[in-house]
C-alpha cells in the first residue's frame, strides 16, 4: 500500500459516519446511550492506549476508560461536537484531553489546602491517574498509532469474513501468507505449493485481495470523517504522507 492508493474526493453526498452517532447521541436518552455503546466498541483500544499513556497504573485503565465514557455522557461535552470540523479522530483527542485535564483538576482540588506533594492522587471512584507523562503530545501519538492499527484490523477482519462467507477462504489465506505474515524467503511458488495452487492463482488472488482490502480500508476511514476533503486528509495521514 502506498500513498498512490489515496481515494479521490467525489461530488457525491458523503455517507453517514461515526459523526452520525455523535449527532444521534445529542438527542439524549436511549439514543445517547446507544451512540456511546457503539463508540466504545469501535474505539475502545485507541481510547485505552491514550489513557494508558497518562497513568503509571495500567491496572486502572479499565476504570479510567469507564470513567471517560461516563464523563462523555454526563458532562455535556457531546453537545459541543462539531461534525463540520471533519475528523472524528481529532474530536476524540479533544474529548480525551478534556477528560484527563478535568480529572487532574479534581485531584488538585481534593488535595488543595495542604503543602504536601502528592505523587499519587485517587479519584472518587477509587481509580488513580498518577500521570506518567504530562506531555499530551505523547499520548496523542500513542492514540494515532493505535488508531491506525485499529482501522487496518477492522478492514482485515471484514476482508477475511467476506472471503470466507463467499467460500473463497484461500484468497485471504494467500493474502495473509504473502502480505501479512510472510516468511523471510516467501515467494509465489512457496505460497502456491502450500495451498495447492498455481503461481498464476497466487498472483490473481493477491491482486483481488489487495484491491478489496483498499476498498474496505477506505470504508473504515470514511466512517470517521465528515466530507471528501477530510477523507483525503485522513487517508494521507494513514499512510504517513503528512502529519495533521
Amino acid at each position: 500500500m502506498t500513498g498512490g492508493d489515496r481515494p479521490a474526493p467525489t461530488g457525491a453526498a458523503f455517507p453517514d459516519t461515526r459523526w452520525s452517532l455523535i449527532l444521534a447521541g445529542k438527542a439524549g436518552g436511549d439514543a445517547r446511550r446507544a451512540a456511546y455503546d457503539e463508540l466504545a466498541r469501535g474505539y475502545d483500544e485507541p481510547i485505552r492506549a491514550y489513557l494508558r499513556s497518562w497513568t503509571r497504573r495500567p491496572d486502572r485503565v479499565d476504570d479510567l476508560a469507564q470513567a471517560f465514557f461516563a464523563w462523555s455522557l454526563d458532562s455535556g461535552f457531546l453537545a459541543k461536537a462539531e461534525p463540520t470540523r471533519g475528523r472524528f479522530r481529532s474530536f476524540l483527542k479533544v474529548a480525551l484531553r478534556h477528560f484527563v485535564f478535568e480529572q487532574r483538576r479534581k485531584e488538585r482540588a481534593a488535595v488543595r489546602g495542604g503543602d504536601a506533594v502528592h505523587e499519587s492522587r485517587t479519584h472518587a471512584d477509587g481509580s488513580e491517574l498518577d500521570v506518567a507523562d504530562p506531555e499530551a503530545s505523547r499520548a496523542e501519538d500513542v492514540l494515532d498509532r493505535t488508531w491506525r492499527s485499529a482501522l487496518v484490523k477492522r478492514a482485515l477482519d471484514r476482508l477475511q469474513d467476506e472471503f470466507e462467507r463467499e467460500g473463497r477462504a484461500s484468497v485471504f489465506a494467500v493474502f495473509r501468507d504473502y502480505v501479512l505474515d510472510p516468511a523471510a524467503d516467501v515467494d509465489y511458488a512457496t505460497v502456491a505449493a502450500r495451498h495447492g495452487l498455481t503461481k498464476v492463482d497466487v498472483s490473481n488472488f493477491l491482486q483481488r485481495a489487495k484491491a478489496r482490502f483498499r476498498v474496505l480500508l477506505r470504508s473504515e476511514v470514511s466512517d470517521t470523517v465528515r466530507d471528501p476533503e477530510s477523507l483525503s486528509d485522513e487517508w494521507a495521514w494513514l499512510f504517513a504522507e503528512k502529519r495533521p
